[in-house]
């Protein structure tokens, strides 16, 4: 099944990794569903972030690094390091993770949302948004924005 069919596929899970040039960075999407598709099989995450996996390809593809997708997952695999996300993200030692999120219902307070994965590197999610906000600022279609 190519990706594109796999994408837009409302009802299989998979776990889908596609390796890039550029080892020092992945980019994944731990809860994909395609357009339209609001809820996953996952009783402890049952909100999809809808087209997350595609955002994360085409980022991928533009930077020619690994991309890893869990499309209709059947659990939250990035929450525990038991999952085979986790497990391979491990594996593959990346220097820089990007995971990509979204916010259904209209939960978010930004139109971007910046974090490095947990509190103590809360500086780091705070500057990253400021140097975006700086560099969005340049640029007429990006500099409404709000980034957090």
């Amino acid at each position: 099944m190519s990706v594109e069919k796999m994408l837009n596929d409302p009802e299989n899970s998979y776990l889908l990794y596609l390796p890039g040039e550029d080892k020092r960075f992945l980019i994944a999407a731990p809860h994909h569903a395609p357009l339209g598709i609001q809820s996953l099989p996952c009783e402890s995450h049952p909100t999809s972030d809808e087209n997350t996996g595609w955002i994360a390809y085409q980022l991928s593809s533009s930077l020619n690094c690994g991309c890893l997708i869990a499309g209709n997952y059947f659990l939250d695999p990035n929450k525990h390091k038991t999952t085979d996300y986790y497990k391979l993200i491990e594996s593959l030692k990346p220097k820089i993770l990007v995971e990509i999120h979204a916010h259904g219902s209209g939960a978010a307070n930004f139109d971007i949302e910046i974090s490095c994965g947990s509190r103590d590197k809360s500086d780091l999610s705070q500057q990253l948004a400021e140097q975006l906000t700086h560099v969005f600022s340049n640029y007429n279609e990006l500099k409404n924005y709000q980034i957090s």
